[in-house]
């Protein structure tokens, strides 16, 4: 899971990458805060019904994760933090955000 600013920093997307199936996920924020992406979050997994079924969520410790028990609870999955300046950590999503710049 990560984010990805829009140029001009005027908002934001909220990325997911599964990592078996590769399906993404993108939902614009309207604000860059914990409390919209964990908003935005939830909306992700109730429209594809993934409760319960994402094994466990890679992300940075950027502070709009800081809602990540929330996310943790209502998705019934766990969150795994990278270590700071190790995008290699997450490939996946690095890639996808790369390509959602593109």
């Amino acid at each position: 899971m990560d984010t990805v600013v829009v140029k001009g920093h005027k908002s934001a997307i909220l990325v997911l990458v599964e990592q078996s199936s590769k399906k993404y996920f993108a939902i614009k924020l309207e604000n860059h805060t914990a409390r919209e992406v964990e908003k935005k979050f939830k909306d992700i997994v109730i429209n594809n019904n993934l409760i319960g079924k994402i094994k466990g969520i890679i992300t940075d410790r950027g502070k709009e994760f800081s809602e990540w028990r929330e996310m943790e609870i209502f998705a019934e999955t766990q969150v795994y933090f990278c270590d700071a300046g190790s995008p290699q950590q997450k490939p996946l999503i690095e890639y996808m955000n790369s390509e959602l710049r593109y």
